[in-house]
């Protein structure tokens, strides 16, 4: 049987026995099972891997486009700038390869649906989800920037929310290599709902042209409407419409003034008018996902995702009840009686009628625990929320509202988010200025709280470590260093990770255990750093990037250790003659300042 014009899967019909069988079902190592979707340019279909026995996605481009010189080459770039960037939130490409005269793609297979099928259903997302899914968006797209792409084709259908809850920008089909931080495309096929002015008219793009796309998909998911309505092609029509674009809180009234005031400036008309990074937009949609969070005096366990009530309990404090929160423990220190304070019930916590003394202080050390527990599972965005809610709480004594401030600090610096660490101990040192704090220890916190936000760095100190605050400070000023891009104070986690515990110290020992996962990455940067310098001969720059793939799946810490991973690759993928390269010293930090 000839069937050489046979598209890819599809039944044919023997001539001698009319039985039908589907023909070009292997591509290299994969098995076509079923298709999944059709695209413009492509069709996308399950198929299994004989080698490795797990179901992938099989792009294979469309007939049509095969004997186009152009689509192919557009075909091959979409794998080759996909498969650049290696984040959670951006689908991972495994190969490329032809068969049958056709290019594929084996990519990751996604189980879920795209926000755009949300969409069709009628179902807007709820601000909370919203904002989580999008804080996952604008982190695949700061991954895709620091590799030097823009993606140029963000809309709810490039958007897949997992099962597991975990988001996924495909389809890098429309993106550019940037140089210098811009681009030019010399087509235009992004979806004119979404796209940005600039990029409508054909103008110079860079990465605020997805920051444009991305404001105007989420203004449709919060609204259920796209934020312009013309069904017009004229490019006059168009740029008029993304002009008088109205308002979000308009087209949504139940979403908060914060959310709206985030996406209205990510789509800005003017570029320079939107935000600057997008390290600034993820502080922005972390705030607004904060405020969700404190809105109508929601509970601790509310921040959790379950709604519980805020109570009102008369209860009978210490000019204060002192929770010791370092040390050995959470031990409870009684005063005289004082006033009435309104405190937050956390979970599995019941306050009926009033509270005595013993079950107020009780009450702020179970939440403190909680906290603590987060970060012992590494949930350090949770902790964050809990430190924070402990320390704005009104009736939590000193000084545990300061060490929550100074906690929430550096949960929110091992989450990675350097930009909302300094502004908690910005308000920090605002708060130690009027708290009722012991002199030696509101000096020290005052002194850590200023600098975290400035640019010196901490210098190490002698002497060891000799109880619970001590640790504290000393992993604060560790933190600093190493995410300010100081790579070789690994030694000062050093210090931190060798103490012994003991009774006075196993109320920190998460920060112990925390510094020694820093000094395994600072290891690690150290011996697998690029092995390009200006004095080595070429080596083979692909290998080089696989390598350090598989490096940053291996790291243990977010931050300053995947950021600098990230430009070493970007400089790789962009700089491909090692002769252009710079010097690889201190695991990057000569390249990060250059």
């Amino acid at each position: 049987m000839d069937v050489s014009a046979a598209a890819p899967f599809n039944r044919v019909v023997c001539p001698d026995c009319s039985a039908e069988v589907r023909v070009k079902c292997h591509f290299g190592n994969y098995q076509l099972e079923r298709r999944l979707a059709y695209g413009g340019m492509s069709v996308v279909f399950v198929a299994r891997d004989q080698t490795l026995d797990r179901e992938v996605a099989l792009k294979v481009l469309n007939d049509d486009y095969c004997d186009d010189a152009t689509r192919t080459a557009q075909f091959e770039k979409e794998a080759e700038l996909t498969a650049l960037v290696s984040h959670p939130n951006v689908v991972r490409v495994y190969s490329v390869g032809r068969a049958y005269g056709r290019f594929y793609i084996a990519m990751e297979l996604l189980s879920g649906e795209s926000l755009e099928a949300r969409l069709e259903k009628g179902e807007p997302l709820e601000e909370t989800e919203a904002l989580r899914i999008a804080i996952q968006v604008v982190e695949g797209l700061q991954a895709a920037h620091l590799s030097g792409l823009i993606h140029r084709d963000i809309k709810p259908g490039n958007i897949l929310v997992e099962q597991s809850g975990n988001t996924k920008l495909v389809d890098f089909g429309l993106s550019l290599v940037t140089q210098g931080g811009m681009a030019q495309a010399e087509e235009i096929f992004a979806t004119p709902f979404y796209a940005s002015p600039e990029g409508l008219e054909g103008q110079v793009e860079d990465f605020r042209s997805d920051m444009y796309a991305f404001g105007a998909s989420f203004y449709h998911i919060l609204s259920g409407k796209p934020p312009i309505e013309t069904k017009s092609t004229s490019t006059r029509v168009l740029l008029e419409a993304k002009r008088e674009s109205r308002s979000l809180l308009d087209a949504a009234a139940d979403v908060s003034g914060p959310t709206a005031a985030v996406i209205s400036r990510a789509m800005a008309y003017e570029p320079g008018n939107r935000y600057r990074d997008y390290e600034d937009l993820l502080s922005a949609l972390r705030a607004a996902k904060v405020g969700q969070y404190f809105r109508e005096g929601d509970s601790v366990e509310s921040r959790a995702g379950e709604a519980r009530k805020v109570k009102k309990s008369r209860c009978v404090i210490a000019g204060v009840v002192g929770i010791a929160v370092v040390g050995g423990g959470l031990w409870l220190f009684l005063s005289r009686p004082s006033t009435e304070v309104e405190l937050v019930e956390p979970a599995g916590v019941s306050l009926e009628g009033d509270s005595s003394v013993e079950d107020a202080a009780l009450l702020v050390g179970r939440s403190y625990q909680e906290a603590r527990d987060a970060l012992v599972a590494r949930r350090f965005s949770k902790a964050e929320l809990l430190f924070s809610q402990l320390w704005r709480g009104e009736g939590v004594p000193e000084p545990t509202a300061s060490w929550a401030c100074f906690e929430a600090g550096l949960a929110a610096a091992l989450d990675g988010r350097g930009g909302d660490a300094r502004a908690h101990f910005g308000r920090l040192e605002e708060h130690l200025e009027e708290a009722e704090v012991e002199s030696v220890l509101r000096d020290e916190m005052s002194e850590i709280a200023r600098k975290w936000q400035r640019f010196p760095f901490f210098q190490r100190r002698e002497g060891g470590i000799e109880g619970s605050e001590h640790l504290l400070f000393a992993f604060a000023r560790a933190l600093k260093n190493w995410e300010q891009g100081d790579l070789e104070e690994g030694e000062m986690f050093e210090e931190v990770a060798q103490i012994g515990v003991t009774p006075q110290l196993e109320s920190v020992q998460v920060y112990r255990d925390l510094a020694k996962l820093y000094v395994g990455d600072a290891k690690l940067l150290a011996t697998e750093s690029p092995r390009l310098g200006s004095q080595s001969p070429a080596v083979d720059v692909q290998a080089e990037l696989e390598r350090l793939r598989e490096l940053s799946g291996r790291l243990q810490t977010l931050g300053r250790a995947p950021f600098t991973v990230d430009v070493w690759r970007k400089r790789l993928g962009l700089r491909r003659n090692p002769e252009e390269l710079p010097s690889w010293k201190n695991g990057g930090e000569r390249m990060i300042k250059e």
